[in-house]
């Protein structure tokens, strides 16, 4: 009886302690697609089984702990998956983080340190969806020029290493983000220091975002010069009507210092999103107009999706995504993506 006791004890001992310390959430999302994608030009690779044809595969860990006058030590760290492959980590790099960092939150915002997604990140994803197969997402034809969210991972995961971020608390709607990764070059030879900054308004049907972020393009091409950077622009914005929701972006970049010269990006796209009890349905176009020395052309996206949510937590979805490449000189290429699959968040 007396061990009984003892035993009882300790275990509400560690009930206790454990009570006390932080909120842990676990969470994960899987998404998996039949996808096929035609190229003209090329060689048809057939259909496959892909990861991330909607959604990118994730999972990760959260938590929260209340240190008192009102402020909170948070912490998190999230990793990129691809359930299709040998390696269950291989999208955005072996091994490499999503997210990773630690910080505060209060009334005076919220500072955090690690690795995680620039203010310009956000700005295009805070105003429009960027998966895959959505027509506002800009991995279409914003993604084929110059410059596209780069953040400074060599990895090109496109999340910013090594970040001091800070966002501030909202004010009628407003509240804005900035960031900074001192350089990472051991020998100092090569400037990887990277700066961004974005401001959001978000009230009631309205939502805009503008970002900008200062990239070294010697990150990216080390055989750059020392000072030369890559400086991108984005406006987005949102207006729920109620039965419909309408998308609107542009975009503006200028790479210079890359080993043929200097390119600009000029883009912009629109799209519109119709929810219908359980369904969802999307439409849109994208265009990237690249002028200069290293790539001249120009890049369009159409793009159509389907979305059926299953429960809070599934969806089953359907969509086709064109990309089309005009170059300057040569042939057009086009490259059309059709697939179907199923999205959990747990």
């Amino acid at each position: 009886m007396k061990k009984t006791l003892i035993a009882l004890a300790a275990l509400a001992s560690f009930g206790s302690a454990f009570a006390d310390g932080p909120s842990i959430t676990p969470y994960a999302r899987i998404d998996i697609a039949v996808s096929n994608t035609n190229t003209s030009g090329a060689n048809d690779p057939g259909m496959k089984v892909v990861s991330g044809g909607y959604n990118s595969s994730l999972f990760g860990l959260k938590g929260e702990q209340d240190i008192g006058s009102g402020t909170k030590i948070f912490g998190k760290v999230e990793q990129w998956m691809d359930p299709t492959s040998g390696n269950g980590f291989a999208q955005g790099g072996a091994g490499a983080a999503r997210t990773g960092a630690i910080g505060l939150s209060g009334s005076f915002g919220t500072l955090q340190l690690g690795t995680d997604f620039g203010p310009y990140d956000y700005a295009i994803n805070g105003a429009l969806d960027a998966q895959h197969l959505a027509p506002e997402g800009t991995r279409g034809a914003w993604g084929s020029g110059a410059h596209y969210d780069n953040g400074n991972d060599p990895k090109g995961s496109g999340t910013v290493v090594g970040m001091i971020e800070y966002t501030t608390p909202v004010f009628s709607g407003f509240n804005a983000m900035i960031a900074y990764a001192p350089s990472k070059d051991a020998t100092n030879s090569t400037d990887t220091s990277y700066t961004s900054a974005a401001l959001f308004y978000n009230a009631g049907p309205v939502s805009v975002a503008l970002g900008m972020e200062h990239v070294p393009t010697s990150l990216f091409f080390p055989t750059a010069a020392v000072s030369s950077y890559t400086d991108a622009y984005a406006l987005t914005g949102s207006y729920n009507f109620g039965p419909a929701t309408l998308f609107l972006g542009a975009d503006n970049a200028k790479v210079n210092g890359t080993a043929a010269g200097s390119d600009t990006d000029n883009g912009y796209e629109i799209g519109v999103k119709v929810p219908m009890d359980k369904w969802e349905f999307s439409l849109g176009y994208a265009t990237q107009k690249t002028s200069g020395d290293d790539k001249k052309q120009t890049a369009n996206s159409y793009g159509l999706q389907a979305l059926y949510s299953l429960n809070k937590t599934a969806k089953a979805y359907v969509g086709v995504l064109s990309n089309q490449i005009n170059p300057e000189v040569g042939s057009s290429t086009t490259a059309t993506t059709v697939s179907a699959g199923l999205t959990m968040s747990f």
